[in-house]
């Protein structure tokens, strides 16, 4: 005769920090990396994927699964873009900068300090004031004639007709003249 007996399958319970798969490679250290690199140097989701030698899904994935560190990279780009902000504004409006200027006579050196004026940037404003207050200052191409004068064009789907009249006319002008 023989002993039967009944296996049991257990289940190996995981308890801790990893239920199933492959740990993660995430360490706490990474959000203050993280938020430094995006603030310093204007890091990317994909910069920093280089950085830590993952792949761009599995910061997204630390970043929903470490609250810490999703925080520290919305920081971190926060800081930069107020940082650029900054700068695009002083450029748009001018600023001071303090300058040495060095000079040897008879092998004496002297440092004289002074203040240099940099002026408004004109694209700084342009970019500011069309980002910001994009219906005022839309971007309006000048023409000019052969002449230096200014004229305009008027696009529309219906002309007057003493316009329409006109602009055919010289059309036509225009052509004949090409054609001899």
């Amino acid at each position: 005769m023989h002993k039967t007996t009944s296996k049991k399958k257990h289940k190996v319970q995981r308890c801790g920090k990893h239920p199933g798969g492959r740990p993660t490679n995430y360490r706490k250290k990474y959000a203050d990396q993280a938020r430094k690199l995006c603030m310093l140097l204007g890091a990317t989701d994909r910069d920093l994927a280089g950085f830590f030698g993952v792949n761009e899904t599995t910061i997204n994935r630390w970043k929903k699964a470490h609250a810490e560190f999703c925080l520290s990279i919305r920081e971190g780009k926060e800081s930069a873009d107020l940082n650029v902000v900054a700068s695009l504004y002083d450029r748009a409006v001018g600023f001071n900068v303090v300058k040495t200027h060095f000079s040897t006579y008879q092998g004496d050196v002297t440092a004289i300090e002074y203040l240099e004026q940099i002026p408004p940037d004109v694209k700084a404003q342009s970019f500011w004031l069309r980002n910001r207050q994009g219906d005022n200052w839309k971007e309006v191409t000048a023409h000019t004639d052969g002449d230096g004068g200014a004229f305009s064009i008027i696009i529309s789907s219906e002309l007057h007709p003493d316009d329409q009249a006109r602009l055919d006319a010289k059309a036509t002008a225009e052509n004949r003249e090409l054609l001899k």
